[in-house]
């Protein structure tokens, strides 16, 4: 019986081994759960994105976003509760990381929508705050990839933000963004903040990628 028994255990293990590597690739492909922050107006109107999982949004009826051909990027302003963060970070980081997203935006976007600091009637306004961050531990990574043999630690981020007309400051639009790293991401695991950089990435082609829609650019 005893013999039996040490026969089960590389079984029992090995599935719970594959059940673990399960759950954290599933968590990884979904969008950390973020409590609002204060920062939108309409957030009972916002409805989950049918195609995109980690998007919420909301839109005025009847806007002619054909219109907006510049853009105001407003600062990026930060609304963290630092006491509710699973990691501590800086003000300093968390300043610079709202930079970054907002050089991030102007970068992708200049091309096809100049930045400009005048309302305008061509002039979109765009607001935005940082709600949510979480830096990757690649101390913690080292350890379950000599366990695991991969990493389970992933960054997080999430974002709110307000679009409107520059004229009147009309909320047109509001919308939320939250996104969790990837274990696929090998080069992103090992560094505080990759993850949550790339992700300012992916945000800033998704927000061009709608507004080229909207406004017609990309066609």
């Amino acid at each position: 019986m005893l013999k039996q028994k040490r026969c089960l255990y590389p079984i029992v293990f090995g599935l719970a081994g594959i059940t673990l590597v399960a759950l954290v690739l599933i968590s990884g492909c979904t969008p950390p759960k973020v409590a609002p922050s204060g920062f939108l107006s309409n957030y009972g109107k916002l409805r989950q994105d049918p195609v995109d999982k980690e998007a919420q949004w909301w839109e005025m009826k009847g806007i002619q976003w054909h219109k907006y051909r510049k853009l105001i990027l407003d600062p990026v302003e930060t609304r963290i509760d630092q006491s509710k963060a699973e990691r501590k970070m800086t003000q300093e980081e968390i300043d610079n990381l709202a930079n970054h997203l907002r050089q991030t935006v102007i970068k992708e976007m200049q091309d096809v929508y100049p930045v400009v600091d005048k309302p305008g009637t061509d002039v979109l306004r765009i607001r935005a705050a940082l709600t949510h961050l979480k830096p990757v531990s690649g101390a913690l990574n080292v350890i379950t990839t000599a366990v695991l043999f991969m990493p389970v630690d992933v960054g997080e981020a999430a974002i709110e933000v307000q679009f409107l007309d520059s004229q009147n400051n009309e909320i047109l639009s509001e919308l939320i963004m939250s996104s969790r790293g990837s274990m696929m991401d090998v080069t992103g695991v090992w560094t505080r903040w990759a993850q949550v950089e790339s992700t300012f990435k992916e945000w800033a082609k998704k927000l061009k990628a709608a507004l080229d829609e909207a406004t017609g650019a990309g066609q």
